[in-house]
């Protein structure tokens, strides 16, 4: 009985909640990782701010999945910290691009903390609210909303530098090979790719068959959710992106569960030949 109860009440919530346009599974989040610690911090975040306006909790979780200010700035300072590090790592002098694209902007963790280099910096995203509260809050950079599938609406040669963090971990095998055609067309020759895959460090959660695939070379692709939302999850190994990916390119840098900003996602640096 106390069961039934249970299950009742919460399809009368879920109706509550979408009536009144709040995802479920954003309150869920919400009351599994809330702690006085979090609580705490988030108003500290809050309060006390940051160099440019933190987006509210529900953009947030609509990009990272969890809705804590701390978790935005935090990962996305992390994030660009890594991006020039790995770049002086390799002899990529940054203060020498004129243009940077951040494609899957959400709603700017990354590039709020590029301001300070000397370049046109530019955003796009596919979800419209996102880039509306980035137009309004992040004027220091251009930031234009995209379809989930290509062209973008950049000429040929725009970019000396496409970062593309957490993007190609959520499409399947098509999207990933039209989008890696239209990242090699805006960029600059000579000009770099960074993107981000689940790999090897993250398959613990795939079955052991899909672990198999993935270790063929085959893309993985899980979840319910449409391609581009957090909901659906691709998973690939070094193998997968040399044969399939790197056509046009050559192939820099390649950091296995390199990332700070997106979770122990690997890192592949590609030059446009």
């Amino acid at each position: 009985m106390r069961e039934k109860t249970r299950r009742f009440f919460t399809r009368i919530i879920k109706r509550i909640l979408a009536v009144v346009g709040i995802d479920p599974s954003f309150v869920a989040q919400v009351v599994n990782t809330v702690t006085p610690s979090t609580v705490y911090r988030e108003l500290c975040y809050r309060v006390r701010g940051s160099r440019y306006p933190i987006p509210p909790p529900g953009l947030i979780w609509a990009v990272i999945g969890t809705p804590w200010a701390s978790d935005y700035v935090e990962g996305g300072e992390a994030g660009a910290k890594e991006i020039l590090e790995l770049l002086r790592e390799n002899d990529i002098d940054a203060d020498r691009f004129d243009t940077f694209l951040d494609f899957g902007c959400g709603c700017g963790r990354i590039i709020r903390y590029l301001v300070d280099l000397k370049v046109d910096l530019y955003g796009t995203d596919s979800n419209p609210q996102l880039i509306r509260w980035c137009r309004s809050k992040l004027g220091f950079a251009e930031f234009d909303t995209n379809n989930p599938f290509p062209p973008l609406e950049y000429i040929d040669g725009s970019f000396d530098f496409v970062f593309a963090g957490s993007v190609f971990t959520h499409i399947g095998e098509e999207l990933q090979e039209a989008w890696i055609t239209e990242m090699r067309r805006i960029l600059k020759t000579g000009g770099y790719l960074w993107f981000t895959t689940h790999g090897e460090q993250r398959i613990h959660v795939l079955t052991k068959q899909q672990q198999e695939q993935f270790r063929r070379g085959d893309l993985v692709t899980v979840g319910n959710g449409d391609e581009g939302s957090n909901a659906c999850a691709s998973f690939q190994s070094r193998k997968f992106v040399e044969e399939r990916l790197l056509e046009g390119f050559e192939l820099v840098e390649f950091a296995p569960g390199g990332t700070r900003g997106f979770g122990a996602q690997d890192i592949y640096i590609l030059r446009k030949t």
